[in-house]
Parts: structure tokens; sequence; C-alpha cells
């Protein structure tokens, strides 16, 4: 067993940023699944520090900095991290398929202006609302590649539950993380 400490969906930069984290409190065993540094959503007069932030977060982290759908594909690199058959990731491939996923991405321009910004605000708040299950698509997806990559445990974000979600499907664990700072002994 080992302990984890994940931070994911900080949304950096964006209107409805966790406050009060900071992506260096984390230590070696710190993984970032993604949409920490929300280049999407940030000021657009911010873009430029953002993306430096970005890149920075790259190089400190490594591979255990994971891109998400809200970093728009502005460092390109890694999907993925495993570390001792745990499947690490943001998780829009997953909930979304490729096909969605890339669709966004490659139609996401970085910044958004003020009324933009208010409206997604407004759509966390509603976003939390809605139930926290899990669709089968996305178990399926999950279960998938954790099967191609050897892995028993499938770790990701992106979908802002209220609470994490932990499951096991067949013989694969299926973990769902709320957004912010989450420990994990796994």
């Amino acid at each position: 067993m080992k302990d984890y400490i994940v931070y994911n969906d900080l949304h950096i930069y964006g209107p409805h940023v966790i406050k009060g984290i900071s992506l260096l409190d984390g230590g070696k065993n710190s993984i970032y699944l993604g949409d920490n540094i929300d280049i999407n959503h940030c000021k657009k007069k911010r873009i430029g520090e953002a993306m430096e932030g970005l890149r920075l977060a790259k190089d400190i982290f490594k591979r255990r900095f994971v891109p998400g759908n809200h970093e728009i594909d502005a460092v390109p690199g890694n999907r993925f991290y495993i570390d001792q058959g745990i499947y690490f990731t943001h998780g829009d491939y997953e909930f979304w398929g490729k096909k969605k996923r890339n669709d966004y991405v490659t139609t996401a321009t970085p910044g958004l202006g003020f009324w933009k910004r208010r409206f997604v605000k407004l759509y966390d708040i509603l976003r939390r609302l809605r139930s926290d299950k899990v669709s089968d698509e996305f178990i399926e997806r999950a279960v998938a590649v954790c099967k191609t990559q050897g892995c028993h445990t499938y770790v990701c974000g992106h979908r802002h539950p209220r609470k994490k979600i932990d499951f096991v499907h067949g013989k694969i664990r299926i973990i769902v993380l709320p957004r912010g700072r989450n420990e994990l002994a796994l």
C-alpha cells in the first residue's frame, strides 16, 4: 500500500478556482490529474501567465502531471500515469469518449470574456445538483484501458462529483475523485 496525494480539477485561473490550494503543496507521491490550470476559462488578459504556469507545472512534475481538457492540450504529453498497477488519468476520454473529447479540445480557444466566465460559474453550481452516478459507457472504457495497460485500479477526476465515487467492476477498482486535494492509500 502506498499513500498518494492527488490534485484534480482545481481550475487555477478559471472562474470556479478552488482557492487555498497550491500545486506546490504536494510531495514526491503527488499526482496532478488535469484541469488544474484552466487555460480554457482563464481571463483573456491572463492567458500568457496561465500558459507559463502550465509549462512550469509540466516541467516540475514531469509524468505525474496529466493534462485535462481545460488545459486544451496546450502542453502536449501524457494522458495517464501508471504506478504499481494504478492507472491515473484525468478521465475526459473515458467519460466523453475519444471523439467528443478531441472535438472539445480542438474547438476550444484560450480565455473567456466577462459574461462567458459568469456562465461557467453558474454551470458549475448547477452541475452539483445532478446525480453522481457514472455511466455504463464510462465504466466500460475505464475497465478496458486498465486491462490494456495491465492495471487493477483506475483513478480519475473530470466529473466533479460531490464526494469520492469508489467501486469495483469485475476485478477493476474504479475511483472518481471530487475536485481538489485528495488523499488516497492504495
